[in-house]
């Protein structure tokens, strides 16, 4: 594991924290995790941290000071135990917005701070069987998108703005009166071939991202030092992580030492937002 003062000294770390004003949010985010942690030991689920936290966990010990989000990581059969479990817990809100789960604590529901869970799913290595999923997967997205105006937002323009509301108004009336949520969960509830991979659902659309499944099954979690508290990863970060990122123990160019999360998804409309623990 690189050592913090070979990546960046703590002083520079805390001027990108306070540059962007990300120093509490980042104290909010450890707060969830934390709690997290702890209903996942006391219930016996794995979880990983993912991505960019990942990332901050391995080059940083902690948060990569300018990321302005938190993400989680489990596999389809921990993420089941998980919603049986957690139905009663009071102290862990789990709740999806479209076709990404969220993880917060009731303390934070009014200040929209949440952890992104992101959920392993087995899916096919046979190319044209993982195309067709891919293009289940994107067409309840897009109902999800669409609902919320960010399928056709300006950073999206061509043909998507053309196609992507033709495909939300055939995926409104495919969907009907059904549940969309279990609609869309039931894409990775069939069986699949012995030689499959383990995938980020929320990345389906991009082909790449796909890991054996010794990754969780036989490799297995660690434990890691995280901003000083003892969260969960995987212990085979290397390969994960140069998987998605490559070279990611180099800093990126200065210019890239930015947010990158500008949109508040719990601003969604009601019907894109299913909570599995709270009264509504």
């Amino acid at each position: 594991m690189t050592e913090w003062s070979s990546v960046m000294s703590e002083e520079e770390a805390a001027g990108y924290e306070n540059q962007y004003g990300l120093k509490e949010r980042h104290q909010k985010f450890l707060e969830i995790m934390v709690r997290f942690d702890s209903f996942c030991r006391k219930n016996g689920i794995h979880y990983s941290l993912s991505d960019g936290t990942l990332i901050g966990a391995v080059r940083h010990q902690g948060f990569i000071p300018w990321d302005d989000d938190a993400d989680l990581l489990i596999t389809r059969d921990e993420y089941n135990k998980l919603r049986e479990r957690i139905r009663d817990e009071k102290e862990i809100l789990l709740f999806r917005i479209g076709v990404l789960d969220r993880i917060t604590i009731p303390e934070m529901l009014d200040e929209h701070v949440y952890v992104d869970l992101f959920i392993l799913d087995e899916v096919p290595s046979f190319r044209l069987k993982f195309h067709l999923l891919k293009a289940k997967c994107g067409f309840y997205r897009c109902y999800f998108l669409n609902i919320y105006q960010l399928g056709n937002s300006a950073h999206q323009g061509g043909a998507r703005k053309i196609i992507e509301p033709i495909l939300y108004r055939l995926a409104r009336i495919q969907v009907g009166k059904r549940d969309v949520f279990d609609l869309y969960d039931s894409l990775f509830s069939r069986p699949v071939r012995h030689d499959s991979m383990t995938k980020f659902t929320a990345f389906i659309d991009d082909m790449r991202l796909r890991f054996p499944k010794r990754l969780f099954e036989e490799a297995g979690y660690t434990d890691t030092m995280f901003n000083g508290r003892k969260l969960m990863i995987i212990k085979d970060t290397d390969t994960v992580l140069r998987e998605m990122y490559g070279d990611y123990l180099s800093l990126p160019p200065e210019d890239r030492r930015k947010p990158e999360h500008c949109i508040d998804m719990m601003n969604a409309p009601t019907d894109c937002i299913r909570w599995y623990n709270k009264a509504q």
